[in-house]
């Protein structure tokens, strides 16, 4: 696993060193800058496709934005589908935004913790980066930003990748 050169601790070829753990925990998106908590969680629809578009795949920024708040929007729809007066397409519209809203920003903050977590050789796992995404969607894209050294100072709202 390990050999000894001049008394250093050194890989073998071919293999990764593991860091222990991410900068910052998890649940850590509100105790530095209230600031990247609004861009992670509140403009989410735009933060997740451009820390996406810095991290895993170029050129999908402004259509995976337009996915996001346009199905979000829809989701916001569907309690006017419930009253007395029941619209079952309008009902099935909404409920199928809700799905392309939870799986585009699910799959694509799955993705961007894969990529950072390889590149940045931090110990885990595909299935720990699908449930943290599924299950911790925000505090996992603050996370993100934080491991990406994304703050306040250094983020634009409106540029393709963040910085």
């Amino acid at each position: 696993m390990f050999t000894i050169k001049n008394m250093k601790v050194v890989p073998k070829k071919n293999e990764r060193v593991l860091r222990n753990n991410w900068k910052t925990k998890i649940c850590e998106c509100c105790d530095d800058d209230w600031s990247m908590f609004i861009y992670g969680v509140i403009c989410a629809g735009t933060s997740i496709p451009q820390l996406f578009e810095k991290t895993v795949v170029k050129g999908y920024c402004l259509v995976s934005t337009l996915i996001i708040w346009t199905s979000f929007t829809l989701v916001l729809t569907i309690p006017i589908y419930l009253t007395d007066n029941l619209n079952y397409f309008g009902l099935i519209w909404g409920i199928s935004s809700c799905i392309v809203f939870s799986l585009t920003t699910v799959v694509m903050i799955y993705r961007t913790r894969s990529n950072i977590r390889i590149k940045s050789n931090i110990q885990g796992n595909n299935l720990d980066d699908f449930c943290t995404s599924l299950w911790c969607c925000c505090c996992s894209h603050m996370q993100h930003m934080r491991e990406e050294d994304i703050n306040s100072e250094n983020y634009k709202l409106n540029s393709i990748n963040a910085v």
